[in-house]
């Protein structure tokens, strides 16, 4: 069970002063919140703080508390309202276009794939405005209706909380210097980030929240963690990201998404090395995720610096504690709630994805349904029911999250819909 709750008046308290996009502001804690530093036990998340664009101020959530006997998890992925178009990521090891590493070079994505299609489309160049001027650009990956994610280090400098930049904005499948034509781009609002983070250390990770829903129609990807190192050792992860710079080889301008995949070199306990080429800036914040094709899309670590005289590009992987807490920031906007008009047309499933229940619309002379059953991926029946009366809910609410087909055997055919249990 997660609690958002106060700390107790015990536990170390932070100094209340933040130095906020150079301006140093001084927080009344008697008036408007206190800020504390929580000393992170076993089952609990420290301090996660919350700083808001538009009120210009600082919180913090603390006392998170996990079951630590849970050795992997993840969220949902959602595909969007858009199309129901996958693009095929390849899971073999790229023996071509490769230098001395498991990661192939970085390819331009709009040559191999369709951009608007998922999973491409959920990420995002990430820009960053000074005095309404464009000023610096990372990348993200959507990961619900109004939540992204990224490094810390495109939004604050290394090692500090101090902003980089006066205001945030996303922008999905942008590429070539253009806005996509078919996904809109969304300020940030809000953005997370960890207690002590460092540039060595781990935790470089921030959920940067947004003013509009741009999932819903664009989808967004699952984050995940796994305690057994040996699981995430020598799997294929794939990339997206807006790298910029240049080096020997190749000359990045930071405004066209680009695409890679391969094995890691080291994964450990905090963080994820690989040995890549150039385009540090613009790719930091970029996500790695494994695949199964239609079946799950799971992050597992964000990109968050280089060596470059080594080339060795790092990334922080979620822990446990990292994901229950972002968890926990982004759980009321990872279901899309929408109840359609009343049409004669086919039988539509709502809410989809959904975290109890599912109700069926369009029921009517023409649909009359025979039986009901929902069968999980692997094929396996797990509920089933001879009757359904318009209102009627199916309570999904004890099923463990993960896809699921619903199959509809009515008078003259069969129709099946895949839902999402949350």
């Amino acid at each position: 069970m997660l609690v958002f709750s106060e700390v107790s008046t015990k536990k170390l308290a932070c100094n209340p002063k933040r130095l906020i996009s150079g301006k140093l502001f001084q927080w009344p804690v008697l008036f408007f919140f206190t800020l504390f530093c929580a000393v992170q036990a076993d089952g609990q998340v420290g301090a996660v703080f919350v700083y808001d664009f538009n009120t210009g101020t600082l919180d913090s959530l603390v006392n998170i508390e996990y079951d630590t006997s849970v050795q992997a998890e993840h969220t949902e992925f959602y595909t969007g309202s858009f199309n129901e178009e996958f693009e095929h990521l390849e899971n073999e090891l790229p023996f071509t276009n490769s230098y001395f590493n498991l990661f192939n070079s970085r390819e331009r994505a709009a040559l191999k794939f369709d951009i608007n299609n998922y999973p491409i489309r959920t990420n995002v160049k990430v820009v960053g405005y000074r005095e309404g001027e464009e000023a610096l650009e990372g990348s993200g990956t959507l990961i619900s209706r109004k939540h992204v994610l990224t490094s810390a280090y495109p939004i604050f400098l290394p090692d500090s909380d101090i902003l980089q930049k006066d205001s945030y904005s996303v922008f999905p499948a942008y590429d070539n210097g253009e806005l996509s034509a078919e996904f809109n781009g969304a300020a940030v609002s809000k953005v997370y980030y960890f207690k002590d983070f460092t540039l060595t250390g781990g935790g470089n990770i921030v959920v940067l929240e947004l003013e509009e829903d741009i999932g819903s129609k664009a989808g967004w990807l699952s984050i995940g963690f796994n305690k057994d190192l040996s699981a995430l050792s020598d799997e294929i992860y794939h990339k997206f990201s807006y790298p910029g710079g240049s080096q020997t080889l190749t000359r990045y301008n930071g405004d066209t998404l680009r695409y890679s995949f391969g094995v890691f070199n080291v994964v450990r306990d905090d963080l994820m090395t690989l040995i890549h080429w150039g385009g540090t800036p613009g790719g930091v914040g970029s996500s790695v995720f494994q695949v199964e094709n239609e079946l799950s899309y799971i992050i597992y670590g964000v990109m968050d610096f280089a060596i470059q005289n080594t080339q060795q590009y790092t990334h922080s992987r979620i822990k446990n504690w990292m994901f229950y807490a972002i968890k926990e920031i982004i759980k009321n906007d990872l279901y899309i709630e929408t109840i359609p008009e009343e049409t004669n047309e086919d039988i539509i499933v709502y809410p989809n994805p959904t975290f109890a229940t599912v109700a069926l619309k369009n029921i009517s002379s023409r649909h009359i349904i025979k039986h009901w059953s929902i069968v999980d991926i692997w094929g396996e029946k797990v509920m089933s029911g001879r009757t359904y009366a318009p209102g009627m809910e199916i309570d999904l609410s004890k099923l463990p999250a993960g896809s699921y087909y619903l199959k509809i055997e009515k008078r003259a055919d069969i129709e099946n819909h895949k839902i999402i249990k949350l």
